[in-house]
């Protein structure tokens, strides 16, 4: 499969799974992932599944893709830039970037090697 093709069915997997039960986002994550979120970083799937199902407080989320972008890396990985807008609970809908680094383990499966998550607010 090409790496835009890996990209987009990445994507369209991730945020179903997001919306549908995040704890279902733990298969995508190893120790050695980093994730920034909103300028917090952390590193590896504990942790980072602790923010997702812990820290992040809201029951539903939707998010609507405006834009993806995909580039295949040297190394074999392949970076995913996201941007859209996302509406949790009764909250009214914010725009947000995400940026992913995929890369494949030994057996031949995706995971997220590094993660940036940022809404994308304006402060006058």
């Amino acid at each position: 499969m090409a790496y835009n093709e890996v990209g987009a069915a990445f994507t369209t997997h991730y945020y179903q799974t997001f919306a549908a039960d995040r704890n279902q986002l733990v298969k995508l994550y190893n120790d050695t992932t980093f994730l920034s979120y909103e300028g917090n970083a952390m590193q590896g799937q504990q942790a980072i599944m602790q923010h997702m199902v812990e820290g992040l407080r809201f029951e539903r989320v939707a998010h609507s893709l405006t834009a993806q972008d995909y580039h295949p890396m040297q190394d074999g990985g392949i970076l995913i830039q996201v941007m859209g807008q996302l509406k949790a609970d009764e909250d009214p809908p914010h725009g947000f970037c995400e940026t992913f680094i995929i890369r494949q383990d030994p057996a031949g499966n995706y995971y997220v090697a590094n993660q940036i998550f940022r809404l994308v607010i304006h402060n006058a």
